[in-house]
C-alpha cells in the first residue's frame, strides 16, 4: 500500500531470489520507485534479505515479505517511534493482523509476545554490527537475529498498533517445514 510518507524519505528494495515465475516483469511498472536486485538462483531468504539490507542507504531497515502488506501509516509510525523512543531502543516493531490469502482478518498478533521477522524497523548500524541474518539458515532466521540482538543488550520498543498484515497460508515456508 502507498505510504503516507514522502517517497523521498524511504527506499524500496526488492530482492528476487531466483524466482521462476513472472515476478520481475510485474515489477517493471514500479521501475524508478523500486530498486530491484535479481539473484541468478535461489540462495534462500536469509541470504536474499542480507543482500537487500546491505544495499540500503537509509538509517533504518524494515523487512516486508513478498506476500504480506502494510497499512498506509506503517513507515511514518515506525519513524515516529524512533523519534520518540530511539535513544532508548535500537528497533521499533508494531503489532500485526493475521490475514488469509484473500485479505480476510483471521487473527491478531502482538509482536512483543509473538514476534515475526517482518514489521520491525532496525537501526541499520545495529544490523551491521550483528552481521545481519545468518546466511546458512533456511528458516527461523528472525529467531537467531533476535537472540543475538538481545544478547548484545539491544532493545525493541513495540507499538501496539496493527500496521502489518501477515498473510497466513498453507504454502508458507514455515508451514511447509513444520507440517
Amino acid at each position: 500500500m502507498a505510504q503516507q510518507l514522502d517517497s523521498e524519505r524511504y527506499e524500496i528494495i526488492v530482492v528476487d531470489d531466483g524466482s521462476t515465475d513472472d515476478s520481475l516483469n510485474h515489477l517493471k511498472v514500479y521501475n524508478e520507485n523500486v530498486n530491484v536486485i535479481a539473484l541468478e538462483k535461489n540462495f534462500g531468504l536469509s541470504y536474499a534479505a542480507n543482500i537487500g539490507m546491505k544495499s540500503a542507504k537509509s538509517r533504518y531497515i524494515v523487512r516486508v515479505d513478498s506476500d504480506d502488506f502494510v497499512h498506509s501509516s506503517f513507515l511514518s509510525t515506525l519513524l515516529l517511534g524512533f523519534e520518540l523512543h530511539g535513544k532508548d531502543y535500537e528497533a521499533i516493531s508494531c503489532d500485526y493482523v493475521k490475514v488469509s490469502p484473500n485479505g480476510e482478518a483471521i487473527g491478531y498478533g502482538e509482536s512483543d509476545i509473538e514476534p515475526i521477522a517482518c514489521g520491525v524497523a532496525f537501526k541499520a548500524d545495529i544490523l551491521e554490527v550483528l552481521g545481519y541474518y545468518n546466511d546458512g539458515l533456511r528458516i527461523n532466521e528472525e529467531i537467531d537475529l533476535r537472540a543475538r540482538f538481545t544478547a548484545e543488550g539491544f532493545k525493541v520498543k513495540n507499538l501496539a498498533l496493527p500496521l502489518y498484515r501477515y498473510v497466513k497460508h498453507d504454502a508458507s515456508l514455515t508451514r511447509k517445514v513444520l507440517i
